[in-house]
Order: structure tokens, then sequence, then C-alpha cells
């Protein structure tokens, strides 16, 4: 009898993007969507390191419309990974009664000198059905309030680890597609790596600076979240944050009459 001994490689199986949609498909997490939808979604899981088989981003369609969905368990999980999360914390005030509940999350970094703060109002996020009833997700109003300011907090604070990613299903309006049920898997999923492409600087253009700056002044936000929304423009690297932020802006901007 031979002497020697077998061994089994730990290095990752290789696997093809079609072997991945088959896999997806098999498990009912690709329904309804065309081929190029499915591959659409397959390359943002790999260029952002998102797991679908680890529940950490899913895919649904509403009215023929793609949405691709995270978690906001994924936002801490990287930022706790960027190993310059102090501690943070989220509260609510105010009651859905009086029409004045908010959340405010307050991040720390070890890297900057004062906390992040961020606030959210129920009344801007709240799912309704057709009918204009509170759908039974949002009933819970304090829950999804923070959940909804979480996701805002962590995606602002730390927009280099998370700037681009999918939103949350909290966050989008009351056509948001619900979550599809799937099937658990006990098994892990080979690594998604995805080519790396050297970005062009970004700079913000003073037309921009101006529009946004305008934007903030003529917002509903409180100082402080005013504030930290300023520090986000000055140190955006991408036009996907300005575009973000200046979407929020346009959500608080104080009546005319």
């Amino acid at each position: 009898m031979s002497n020697e001994l077998a061994t089994i490689s730990n290095a990752p199986a290789v696997i093809t993007d079609a072997e991945l949609v088959m896999h997806l498909e098999n498990l009912g997490l690709l329904k309804d969507l065309t081929t190029g939808e499915k591959n659409s979604y397959l390359q943002i899981c790999k260029a952002y390191n998102l797991n679908p088989f680890k529940r950490e981003v899913h895919v649904s369609k509403y009215n023929g419309q793609m949405s691709i969905i995270t978690g906001y368990e994924t936002y801490i999980k990287r930022a706790e990974r960027s190993g310059v999360l102090d501690g943070w914390e989220v509260s609510t005030t105010g009651t859905v009664k009086d029409n004045d509940l908010k959340a405010v999350i307050t991040i720390w970094r070890k890297d900057r000198a004062k906390p992040f703060t961020w606030e959210v109002k129920y009344s801007e996020y709240v799912q309704k059905t057709k009918e204009g009833v509170v759908n039974k997700f949002w009933q819970k109003a304090e829950t999804m309030t923070k959940k909804v300011a979480m996701a805002h907090g962590f995606r602002l604070c730390f927009n280099d680890e998370l700037g681009g990613m999918p939103y949350t299903a909290d966050e989008m309006g009351d056509d948001a597609p619900q979550d599809v049920p799937h099937t658990e898997v006990v098994a892990d999923m080979p690594a998604l790596k995805a080519k790396v492409v050297k970005a062009e600087p970004f700079n913000l253009s003073p037309e921009s600076q101006a529009e946004l700056q305008g934007l903030i002044k003529s917002s509903t936000l409180d100082t402080k979240s005013a504030d930290a929304a300023a520090t986000v423009i000055a140190g955006a690297k991408d036009q996907g944050t300005i575009d973000k932020i200046k979407t929020r802006l346009l959500q608080v901007q104080t009546p005319t009459i």
C-alpha cells in the first residue's frame, strides 16, 4: 500500500457566471428576470462583493422594474471591517400620533474628531398600501424608522466603503417590492472577485457646489444635519455620492407658498 497521503486543496473553486446564475435560479432567487437583468445583478454583486447566498443582497421585480436591495446589517458589517468604526447608537423621539416621530443615529469613527449625526423623519419614509393604509412592516414605526436612519447614517459616514451600494427596502417608496422567499443554503459560496478599475480623480464643479449649498440652505434640516451633509459633500469621491445627497436634499426642501 502506498504511504502517500491524499490531500484536499483549500483553494476556492473557480465557478463561471453561467454556473452562478444556474444556482441562483435553482433557489428561486432570480424570478421573472430577463437574461440581461440577471447578468446586471450578478455583476453588481461581484463589484460590491455582496453574497446573495448569504442574503447580503437580493433582487426583486415589481411592475416590470428590477430592484436590487441589501440590508442595513451589511452596511454595519462593512463599517466594522474598515477598522475605523468606534461605536454607534440610534434612538427615536416623538410619536406617530403627533407626526413628529424621527430617528437619530450617531456614529463615531476613530479617524475623526467629531461624531457623525443623521436624522430621519418617519413621515418621509413610511410605506403605505394603495388604499393609504400603513403596511404591516411600518406598523412597527420606531423600529422601521431606526432601520432607515441606520442605513442612511452608515452609507454617508462610510461613503468610501458603502458609496454606490444598493439601498435597503426600508428606504424605498411605497412601490418597493417585498422581500422574496428563499431556500437556506448550508454551504459556502465561492468567493466573488471583481476586476479593480483605477478611478479617475473626482472634482466637483463650482456650479454643482453652489447648487448643493443652496439646497442645504433652503432645506428643513437642522444645523447638525446640514453640517453633516456639507461634510459628506466636501469629502465625496464620486458622482454617485453627490447624486444621493442631492436626492435627499430635494426631499427635505422648505415648502414654497
